[in-house]
């Protein structure tokens, strides 16, 4: 017990001692700085190498000038911040450089074909200068990884909506009374309406700011495509498009005539 309670106080007076001596006084004597360096290495046996650093600190700052303590410290924060800016175009330069290329031949590709908003951005070269800002604004590697995985799952997002746009809209366009059903529907184009039902499917989830809205959202489209592929017009996400596209609640209500 006594021990114990001489590790645990030793190295509060040792504090103690450096935080006297660096509000007190401006120079530091020669049997004081022995003392001050016999009491460190002691620290440093007895406790912690972070209080063993936390004092190192304390008597630089005693010990020698302060506007050379003050300048050392900016000039490591400084070279830190260089290390990190580096490090980053060095990771982007030479180990994410394809991954950038590949999300850009995706945008590419996804903008190149019928889908109706997808990307929402609809200038030419918009989505991708977007992606491109965001990249930019990384501050280290870690965060850069963040951006990078972010990128990757909304554009896969982006991909799978249009799957199912491309799904909804050949279902309905291969009904045999597609001619009845444009006939009778409110809605004139079914590639605008499927994107429209599709948002309001995933509308809940689709600020994609958590981790579990992620998620819901990937199992979400994931399901709905597997169930278009196995069950065509037979699937529950088409049959939902039907009845909104034709207004079969409405009708059924009013007694008009169906498709």
């Amino acid at each position: 017990m006594p021990l114990t309670l001489f590790l645990t106080l030793f190295p509060m007076f040792g504090s103690a001692f450096f935080v006297v001596r660096f509000i007190g006084t401006d120079s530091c004597p020669i049997i004081s700085t022995v003392i001050a360096l016999l009491l460190l290495l002691v620290t440093l046996i007895l406790s912690s190498f972070l209080f063993f650093v936390i004092l190192i600190l304390i008597y630089i700052f005693c010990t020698f000038p302060r506007y050379l303590c003050f300048s050392l410290l900016a000039g490591m924060t400084s070279a830190c911040i260089w290390q990190s800016s580096e490090s980053l175009a060095t990771f982007r330069a030479e180990i994410a450089a394809d991954n950038e290329a590949e999300i850009y031949a995706r945008i590419r590709s996804l903008r190149g074909r019928d889908y109706y908003n997808l990307p929402p951005q609809n200038n030419p070269g918009e989505y991708e200068g977007l992606v491109h800002n965001n990249f930019e604004q990384a501050i280290d590697v870690p965060h850069y990884r963040a951006i990078l995985d972010r990128e990757y799952f909304e554009l896969t997002v982006l991909e799978r909506k249009g799957l199912l746009q491309d799904r909804l809209f050949d279902l309905m366009f291969g009904e045999q009374k597609i001619y009845r059903i444009m006939e009778l529907s409110l809605y004139t184009n079914i590639r605008t309406e499927a994107y429209d039902f599709l948002e309001g499917k995933v509308e809940p989830v689709s600020s994609l700011q958590h981790s579990f809205q992620r998620d819901i959202m990937d199992g979400s489209l994931n399901f709905f495509i597997q169930d278009t592929n196995q069950s065509g017009r037979n699937s529950q996400i088409y049959r939902e498009f039907y009845s909104h596209f034709n207004d079969e609640v409405f009708r059924l209500k009013f007694g008009l005539p169906l498709p």
